[in-house]
């Protein structure tokens, strides 16, 4: 015989309040697979100067498809606060006036696919049995559950071991009805099962419940199966050792496959609560990858930022530094520098007396004030970085730069194993920047090759570079 394929329900008692909670209830009474819901009501509108009343009906649009009853609550509860809204009464004009609502239907159309938590285990229990570990064999009301465990665990398919949870219930009963199997008839079970099996072909069966352990000669077993037990109801578990490594918050149900992580989420779950985290922080604008790499987000001293911008209205010329609002303080030779000047390539650098350690200002050289270090150290730090700089520039100065337009991709690529070869016996150090399959550049102590193409606009094109 074929399943009722809709449920139909009409109310019309007390239509001015909100009807979710007696919809939900004739819902989880009436219904036991997937579903979804059209829902209509009618109401009662009058014409001002006749006093004539009609009823008009309205059709909502239908719902997605359901799966559990807390997204059929939250639906249904939303198309009844609409529908309580005055704003959504529709008029043939404005001399029709709203008197009351007639009736409210509601129509659940089934699908074949059983219902999430319509069996004897939990929604939390049964979604564990959507991966690899466990099998949930409660969709059927009867007391095969112990005998569908050992089928599957034999090799039969969860979706068609009825027949062969029957034959073996059947026999170990030996009559035709099966009853409910108490967990102290586990041994016999055991024992029925092993019999006339040798030693290494023995089935083990170990109870997923902490106050009904079975350890001992069971342990020694190889082949062992697990059952969960569920208010006497049972289910198989295929690999116990990853499902209960699964810990969970009661508060607001997040999982962890560890118990320290969910240590410190206690300290920190909201508990059901909202909580508007307001960190106090300045907020800033996002960088590109370009300012990102080239320049830094450090701590700067003010006298450096003022001396900079001195320094750069007295020459006419835009200095970068680490508040000129094009994203921070240079970086060059592996650490950011005070002052970039971009059109001119000058670099400005301002020794404060304090953190560069001023042997005029502070006799004592001993004294440990950034990071451990002594005022003497750092004044060595300075005086050794600034001779790096001086040296990077005239590197700089001294290079031959050779431009090339996409030469990164073409040229470079098509003459890079004798070029290779060349430049290793002419230079000692060769430095190379690669985008995929494209050269950047290419850097000796005497020359630099540049690919033009990368600080163009998009779009140049040959003829007007």
């Amino acid at each position: 015989m074929r399943r009722r394929r809709f449920i139909r329900w009409s109310f019309r008692k007390r239509l001015g309040t909100n009807q979710t909670t007696q919809i939900i209830a004739n819902l989880r009474q009436n219904v036991n697979r997937a579903f979804y819901i059209r829902y209509s009501y009618a109401y009662v509108l009058a014409i001002n100067e006749t006093g004539l009343r009609m009823v008009f009906f309205k059709q909502q649009k239908g719902s997605p498809w359901i799966n559990y009853f807390g997204e059929a609550e939250s639906w249904v509860n939303e198309e009844e606060n609409k529908r309580l809204n005055a704003d959504n009464i529709e008029r043939p004009n404005t001399k029709w006036t709203f008197i009351k609502f007639s009736s409210i239907e509601v129509k659940a159309l089934l699908d074949n696919q059983p219902m999430l938590g319509t069996g004897p285990l939990p929604d939390w229990l049964r979604n564990l049995s959507h991966g690899r570990n466990m099998f949930s064999l409660d969709t059927f009301a009867d007391n095969l559950c112990l005998w569908r465990c050992i089928a599957v665990h034999e090799g039969a398919r969860p979706d068609r071991c009825t027949q062969a949870a029957k034959q073996l219930g059947k026999r170990f009963f030996q009559s035709a009805f099966v009853p409910r199997t108490s967990l102290d008839e586990l041994d016999k079970v055991e024992a029925y099962l092993n019999k006339g099996k040798q030693l290494f072909e023995w089935v083990g069966i170990r109870v997923y419940e902490p106050e009904c352990q079975h350890n001992g000669e069971i342990d020694k077993l190889k082949n062992i199966m697990t059952i969960g037990i569920y208010e006497v109801h049972a289910f198989l578990i295929k690999d116990i050792t990853k499902l209960a490594k699964t810990y969970v918050c009661n508060n607001c149900r997040a999982r962890f496959t560890q118990a320290t992580p969910l240590q410190r989420h206690l300290k920190t779950c909201a508990q059901g609560r909202t909580i508007v985290d307001c960190p106090n922080e300045k907020v800033k604008a996002p960088l590109t990858a370009y300012e990102r790499t080239f320049y830094d987000e450090g701590r700067a001293s003010q006298l450096a930022i003022s001396w900079l911008e001195k320094t750069s209205k007295s020459l006419g010329i835009h200095i970068h530094h680490a508040m000129c609002g094009h994203g921070g303080e240079r970086w060059i030779l592996g650490a950011p520098v005070d002052g970039y000047a971009s059109r001119s390539e000058t670099i400005f650098q301002y020794h404060g007396c304090r953190w560069h350690g001023c042997r005029r200002c502070f006799p004592d050289r001993n004294t440990k004030i950034c990071h451990g270090k002594t005022r003497e150290q750092l004044y060595i730090e300075t005086v050794q970085r600034t001779q790096k700089l001086r040296e990077a520039v005239v590197e700089w100065c001294d290079q031959v730069p050779v431009q090339g337009f996409n030469c990164g991709r073409y040229d470079l690529n098509l003459i890079k194993e004798h070029f290779a070869e060349l430049l290793a016996d002419t230079t000692g150090k060769v430095q190379v920047a690669k985008k995929a399959n494209t050269t950047m550049f290419m850097k000796t102590n005497d020359f630099i090759f540049l690919d033009i193409i990368n600080y163009a606009g998009p779009g140049t094109s040959y003829d007007t570079w």
